[in-house]
């Protein structure tokens, strides 16, 4: 946790070391796939960091592993992002077909209904508002 310059002196170092190491055992660090994500309501950090010499762009979100993450820990943005494939998903399945047999409509209602459930239970208990957002 950043809370004053110490910790920013700290990180930097930290940083430092890791451009270090690469170097050292000839590794190269992916800098452009770097960034800094400030995590939490109402906090910011008023510098730069550096990994090499370059430095790193402060963003508000950052995708990793599939995952959205957003500065203020909102799921919002995750759950749409579910949403909308679910509906390309389910569009191109529905689309591959043209004979409208009636077999297929309802393999298109049961992956969007598996999708949504899926949906629900990344988002976790109490809402439906992601299930809303697909079906």
């Amino acid at each position: 946790m950043i809370k004053n310059d110490l910790n920013v002196s700290k990180l930097q170092i930290d940083l430092d070391l890791i451009a270090d190491w690469a170097n050292d055992w000839q590794l190269c660090v992916s800098v452009d796939k770097c960034s800094v994500l400030t995590i939490g309501r109402g906090t910011s950090v008023d510098a730069d960091f550096t990994l090499g010499g370059n430095v790193l762009p402060a963003v508000t979100r950052r995708r990793d592993l599939g995952l959205t993450i957003v500065s203020d820990l909102s799921s919002s943005q995750y759950i749409s992002e579910i949403a909308s494939k679910a509906h390309q998903i389910a569009n191109c399945i529905l689309r591959s077909f043209s004979s409208g047999d009636i077999h297929l409509l309802l393999l298109y209602g049961s992956v969007a209904e598996w999708l949504a459930c899926w949906t629900q239970a990344q988002k976790g208990p109490g809402s439906n508002r992601s299930r809303d957002a697909v079906g």
